[in-house]
């Protein structure tokens, strides 16, 4: 039987996806904008259904962060914004452990070079805290564990995610936050500076 789809920003939203031989479920989707414009649609898959990021983040079961790029990119823009993310959300010893596992993601965006509208990106987060890195349905790096998985889901998850709506929608929206809650622009938001789309 055929699992329902979701549309966001033209993209077709798929129900399950496969990773390290387990099914996963869509838990949320949304779409990350910046500069007034769409980036990209990112989707959360979890075994499981759930609405607590710190729960998702510890969980020691498969993961995958699906990013559709709506836009065209250079890749390094996307290592930028992904380094900020993850250094926003973490103490200087965990800065510190990530460095080598960030030059990792470097060599991958390296070799990426330039990214194009319907390009998919997926970060595959295994229990391990390992993460295997997905362009376009190839495997382009396997980054080993534990700091990198934790790291890589609180770019979105954490406590400075790039976005407070995007989090809320790969949460079912279950979590909003605080009106009361003035947050800064994000580290995606300020590479987008002076883009020209």
């Amino acid at each position: 039987m055929a699992a329902p789809a979701l549309e966001l920003a033209g993209i077709e939203v798929p129900e399950l996806q496969k990773v390290r031989g387990e099914i996963l479920l869509r838990n949320g989707a949304g779409i990350r904008t910046a500069m007034g414009f769409n980036v990209y649609v990112g989707v959360l898959y979890l075994l499981a259904g759930k609405h607590d990021a710190d729960a998702i983040i510890g969980s020691p079961t498969p993961k995958r962060m699906l990013l559709v790029l709506r836009r065209d990119l250079k890749s390094r823009v996307l290592l930028t914004a992904f380094r900020d993310g993850m250094q926003l959300n973490a103490d200087d010893a965990t800065r510190d452990r990530l460095k080598p596992r960030i030059a990792q993601f470097e060599r991958v965006f390296d070799r990426i070079r330039d990214t194009k509208t319907g390009d998919q990106l997926a970060l595959d987060v295994g229990g391990d805290g390992s993460v295997d890195v997905v362009f376009n349905g190839k495997v382009e790096e396997m980054i080993p564990g534990p700091d990198i998985g934790p790291a890589v889901l609180k770019i979105w998850l954490g406590q400075n995610p790039v976005s407070d709506d995007l989090k809320n929608a790969l949460l079912a929206a279950t979590a909003k936050p605080s009106s009361s809650v003035v947050r800064q622009s994000s580290a995606f938001d300020s590479v987008f500076e002076g883009y020209s789309p």
